[in-house]
């Protein structure tokens, strides 16, 4: 084969060698491997695996030309899987699953292009909600419910959001019917006049807000 032939051939074969991928390994200052990446000229591209001091993987998942792609899974030390996600161009995309130690789910979060879109929802350990709330590109908007703790004192705080804020009217329960608080939010702040309540329903009074901020009402003797 003619030479000017044969060098472009070559240059060619030359750069499929050096497109292949190689696993590149990460050590701690211990020596210990903390991370094995695939690169291709220098970048991430490929199967990527996070190990903890004693070679366990607790992080699994692959880059595509730098960017996180694909599904991307973590584990605790001991085996339990606690999370798996979904990434598109390195961005979240589907929902986010999260899990407690023990097992129970601890959060479902809906992304979409990198931003929270549709119902958030979280939970305590032992299963009982912890935050119900709606999402619309990447801002809280509509329901938004969340409770403090569960047992005999249960707190459930109730109202609207939009554009992250809350707004509108909102209630703090105990247990599942008993008002605590009550009183209107406006772009995150307390707004006008808000009623509290004991734990037998009566009347604690009224306290008036404005930008968040209580208002000083005289007594009669001022």
């Amino acid at each position: 084969m003619p030479l000017h032939r044969t060098i472009p051939l070559l240059l060619i074969l030359l750069a499929a060698c050096d497109a292949e991928p190689r696993t590149v390994v990460r050590r701690d200052r211990h020596g210990r491997p903390r991370a094995e990446v695939d690169l291709v000229h220098a970048t991430r591209h490929g199967p990527v695996r996070l190990l903890d001091t004693a070679g366990r993987v607790v992080m699994e998942g692959a880059y595509r030309n730098d960017l996180r792609s694909g599904t991307w899974k973590e584990w605790s030390h001991d085996g339990t899987l606690r999370g798996e996600r979904e990434y598109r161009r390195g961005r979240l995309d589907g929902t986010v699953h999260r899990w407690h130690a023990n097992g129970t789910p601890a959060a479902e979060e809906p992304f979409e292009d990198g931003r929270l879109n549709g119902t958030l929802r979280r939970w305590f350990p032992n299963g009982r909600p912890r935050v119900v709330m709606t999402y619309v590109d990447g801002e809280a908007e509509g329901p938004w419910v969340y409770w403090e703790r569960w047992g005999v004192d249960t707190l459930r705080f109730e109202g609207q959001a939009h554009r992250g804020l809350r707004h509108g009217v909102w209630t703090t329960y105990q247990g599942d019917t008993l008002i605590r608080k009550q009183g209107p939010y406006h772009k995150g702040e307390k707004q006008g006049t808000w009623v509290e309540f004991d734990r037998n329903g009566v009347s604690l009074g009224e306290r008036t807000f404005h930008r968040g901020r209580a208002v000083h009402e005289p007594s009669v003797d001022e």
